[in-house]
């Protein structure tokens, strides 16, 4: 260990503790950090998210199990706790919301749970609009409640044309711009989302928390 601990030497080996699912490594570079009061930003935006990042990944590739997820979003909680206690808040902004749902006429949802899953402990707020989700309700929710983004998941091919109708929504109401598309799950892909116009696509949930981290802090 170097014998002067550094801001980017603390938040390489959070993002590391996080990635190997390491709780005591975890805590003790949080507790590290808050003692340091590193800039919050830096310490969830290049620490937890990019360890959340190799996290989904290998959960993908199998090297991690879903039950495994539920203890690391615990552990989270307790980071976030515990980061918040001591490290340098943020520039005071809008706490921002994402709107997801699996589209109307699919009940496939493991996916949207695992992606809300993986972004709840970095203070994004979450409305989890469940599964078979009427298609208006997507547009309507997401002005009512100022939302920055939309995320839907879509598993079977017979929904896409509801997708499809999200979109024209947003673009009938004007709130297109202001308002984030992201697709994912087994039916869409890349050439789907830019035939409709969408935001992104994100093929699974590692892919996604680096979609919506790149598309909601790219004004930060």
């Amino acid at each position: 260990m170097p014998a002067r601990i550094n801001e980017k030497y603390i938040i390489k080996q959070l993002c590391t503790a996080v990635a190997a699912m390491d709780e005591t490594a975890t805590i003790s570079w949080a507790v590290k950090a808050s003692e340091k009061k590193i800039n919050l930003h830096l310490l969830v935006h290049d620490g937890l998210c990019k360890g959340l990042e190799i996290v989904s990944e290998k959960y993908e590739t199998g090297e991690y199990i879903l039950p495994q997820l539920v203890d690391l979003s615990k552990l989270l909680d307790t980071t976030m706790s515990i980061l918040n206690s001591g490290g340098i808040p943020a520039p005071d902004v809008r706490q921002q919301v994402i709107v997801m749902g699996v589209v109307e006429g699919d009940i496939h949802d493991i996916g949207k749970n695992i992606l809300k899953l993986m972004l709840t402990p970095l203070g994004f707020r979450i409305i989890d609009m469940g599964r078979d989700v009427p298609i208006p309700l997507f547009v309507q929710t997401a002005i009512r409640e100022k939302a920055d983004m939309i995320c839907i998941s879509s598993s079977l091919s017979t929904t896409l044309p509801g997708i499809s109708q999200v979109m024209n929504q947003l673009k009938s109401n004007g709130v297109n711009g202001d308002i984030k598309l992201i697709v994912g799950g087994d039916a869409v892909s890349d050439a789907f989302a830019a035939r409709i116009g969408a935001d992104g696509y994100a093929p699974n949930a590692a892919m996604g928390v680096k979609l919506i981290k790149s598309l909601l802090t790219e004004n930060d």
